[in-house]
């Protein structure tokens, strides 16, 4: 529930007014997966690199201004990653986001 609150946030926070986003959610025999689609200010290849890392700052202002730490994300990828889980992220500068985390089925 933490994990999906905080990318829903961050689909919200970079994405403009009267924009639009998507969840898509599919299961198989073995993993359920969670996919947060915006269409919003998107991400360049270097920052999706060090999205997850604590090496290089990655706090990015929203669409409105908000501040944030750039933690959230390394924070959910530990939530993830706790629950057997996996997490990948694929943008378009300028046009689209798509996060997606995987958790097994108990």
């Amino acid at each position: 529930k933490s994990a999906l609150l905080n990318i829903i946030t961050n689909a919200i926070k970079f994405t403009n007014n009267n924009g639009h986003i998507d969840i898509k959610v599919s299961k198989t025999t073995s993993d359920v997966k969670v996919a947060i689609i915006d269409n919003g200010v998107g991400m360049t290849n270097d920052q999706i690199e060090n999205l997850f890392t604590l090496s290089k700052k990655q706090s990015t202002r929203g669409t409105q201004g908000e501040i944030g730490t750039g933690l959230g994300l390394i924070l959910v990828k530990g939530i993830i990653e706790k629950h057997n889980g996996k997490i990948w992220v694929a943008s378009e500068l300028g046009r689209v986001t798509i996060i997606t985390f995987s958790l097994p089925l108990i």
